[in-house]
């Protein structure tokens, strides 16, 4: 298996990337996926459940889901994603969070929310919340 090694380039916002085989390329960005999910962390939690855990990391297709009901634990990209596909393959779908959360869809319209001018000038979630909102909080 080759070593890949990258530097941003001192003229451009370009990355040279080299690999210890000799092969090399430019690229405009390097997104780096280390793995941290090769070794998924699932919590013990009180009381039994009967029914099948899986852990994201594990996660294929709504094949993997067992019966109607699925409870995603945890509001992070991938549990929304299983969420997602969970509710559209039918399945009686709930989210357990720490705590109350804003969900926004990710198109409106079939466009990218970042891509319509409305949802710009709406306030960020939580504002107006003195415990969040720093202009309230009395810090600038």
């Amino acid at each position: 298996m080759a070593t890949l090694h990258f530097a941003p380039h001192r003229s451009s916002r370009q990355y040279a990337c080299s690999t210890s085989d000799g092969e090399r390329r430019t690229y405009d960005g390097v997104i780096v996926a280390n793995g941290h999910l090769w070794d998924p962390f699932v919590p013990d939690y009180p009381g039994r459940f009967e029914g099948r855990t899986l852990h994201s990391g594990r996660y294929r297709s709504t094949g993997d889901l067992e019966g109607g009901r699925v409870l995603v634990v945890g509001a992070g990209n991938s549990g929304c994603d299983l969420a997602v596909d969970a509710a559209q393959a039918g399945r009686e779908t709930y989210v357990s969070v720490r705590n109350g959360l804003v969900f926004q869809p990710k198109t409106l319209f079939g466009r990218p929310r970042s891509e319509l001018p409305l949802l710009t000038r709406l306030p960020a979630p939580g504002a107006g919340d003195p415990s969040t909102d720093r202009r309230r909080a009395g810090s600038a």
